[in-house]
């Protein structure tokens, strides 16, 4: 309905902080009314597209991708995956590709990610890939998470970084993140759990008021918890 100005779309192992997104909008100066998608911008395809981890759309892009969806042909289930990257026709996806086809139908629709909507003016990412452990501790450029030739090289591909500018970075993200990926279950629950009821005032009907939270508040959140459960740190942190 016309009550609906952005919808989010989350993985099951996503953090979300809906406060810090709020302030992302505004702060960017993202106008709902306009066609907008948000998120973790990746290049190591032929498009640039968010990863699936989180990412956002205005109401105006939501309705852009309808139509283009509803419009385009659907292929067969056993289509080869290399036909499938390969390609920049706006179809369903059978597999966990979802996130670049779902680029693919915007693009072809008019609507592009831009890395500098979802970054700072710091180059720091607002949605993380990784969790927030993860991110504090292996961000830097020549870390085997994360280095050129490696299984997740995509993560630095395309993004205008050497290693020294990379590592010049105060930190991994913006100050006010809006996500983090990749929380093993049951750690995420736990975690998200603790941030809110620590840092939020319990309101009616479980909901919490909940203030924008930093990045050195959301480490120490975990900190905290980690020292309840001891264990916790150990399966956030990469390996």
């Amino acid at each position: 309905g016309n009550e609906i100005n952005w919808v989010v779309k989350l993985d099951f192992d996503t953090i979300f902080f809906a406060e810090n997104f709020r302030r992302y909008v505004k702060d960017k100066e993202l106008c709902w009314q306009q066609p907008f998608y948000v998120g973790h911008v990746a290049h190591h395809q032929i498009i640039p597209f968010t990863l699936g981890g989180i990412y956002a759309l205005s109401a105006p892009a939501l309705r852009l991708l309808a139509d283009r969806i509803a419009s385009s042909v659907m292929p067969s289930p056993s289509m080869d995956l290399k036909t499938f990257w390969r390609g920049a026709t706006c179809r369903d996806a059978y597999d966990n590709a979802e996130d670049f086809m779902i680029g693919v139908c915007l693009k072809l629709a008019g609507v592009v990610p831009y890395s500098s909507q979802c970054r700072d003016v710091h180059n720091r990412e607002y949605f993380q890939v990784y969790n927030a452990v993860a991110h504090s501790q292996v961000i830097q450029f020549d870390s085997p998470l994360f280095s050129p030739g490696k299984s997740q090289s995509f993560y630095w591909r395309g993004k205008g970084f050497t290693k020294q500018t990379a590592n010049e970075l105060n930190n991994c993200c913006a100050d006010f993140p809006v996500a983090f990926h990749r929380y093993a279950y049951p750690v995420g629950i736990g975690v998200y759990s603790y941030i809110y009821e620590s840092a939020g005032t319990m309101l009616p009907h479980g909901e919490f008021n909940l203030s924008s939270l930093s990045m050195p508040a959301i480490l120490q959140k975990h900190l905290d918890y980690a020292q309840v459960y001891p264990k916790v740190w150990d399966k956030l942190a990469p390996k």
